[in-house]
């Protein structure tokens, strides 16, 4: 009966020791989400990794009263004035952290470079060597050529796909001329356009593209 109580009264202790440790885990978990944050690291092209010299990075919060904001998306909201970078593109910065609130950070330098990544930061520590990637614009300047000249309004239009928006370009009557498209830098893509006779048939031709961030590529679209 002395050892079942001796027992019982050990099992009672170590259940209560676990409880507490348990509870200081929690307590000392909120107190990191809260206090001084320190946030440094680089700005950097997506594609290349390349430092963007002078870029600018934005704190975001999520809004305390769990509204998601449409505009700005996943429900982080902009929180102070951004921070700029150096000539290498790295920042470093403090602010002062709130419990219960999801921080993050989104790079810009306009009008050339956006960012729509969102890095995220853990409140009440230092996040060092963080990469924040942005997108660098890139322009696509399509030469529209009647290489074979044709009876006046035999092609009935044509339709070109693959950079830009992704809606693409319809054009009826299509004559000599030029278009320029801002995309995004970077990316292989392959530029499609369809030429449609008045009879409703269509042919389909590609090209293989590679816009390298912040150029301009002409790209010859024939029919």
């Amino acid at each position: 009966m002395i050892a079942h109580i001796l027992s019982s009264q050990t099992v009672r202790t170590f259940c209560w020791g676990l409880r507490c440790a348990m509870l200081g885990i929690v307590v000392s978990g909120c107190e990191k989400e809260s206090g001084p944050t320190k946030v440094s690291g680089q700005v950097v092209e997506f594609y290349t990794g390349k430092p963007v010299p002078y870029g600018k990075v934005q704190l975001l919060a999520s809004n305390p009263n769990g509204r998601i904001n449409i505009v700005n998306g996943g429900g982080l909201n902009a929180k102070g004035d951004p921070h700029l970078a150096d000539a290498q593109g790295r920042f470093t910065f403090t602010f002062e952290a709130q419990r219960n609130i999801n921080y993050g950070l989104r790079g810009r330098l306009d009008p050339y470079y956006f960012g729509n990544t969102e890095v995220s930061i853990d409140g009440g520590r230092a996040n060092n060597d963080l990469r924040v990637p942005v997108f660098a614009f890139a322009w696509v300047r399509y030469v529209i050529v009647n290489e074979l000249p044709k009876p006046p309004n035999s092609v009935h239009s044509l339709y070109i796909t693959g950079h830009g928006s992704g809606l693409g370009i319809n054009i009826y009557q299509p004559r000599d001329t030029v278009i320029i498209e801002r995309v995004i830098g970077g990316t292989n893509t392959r530029t499609t356009w369809f030429v449609r006779d008045r009879q409703g048939k269509s042919t389909q031709y590609d090209k293989n593209t590679l816009v390298p961030p912040l150029d301009t590529l002409d790209v010859r679209i024939t029919f």
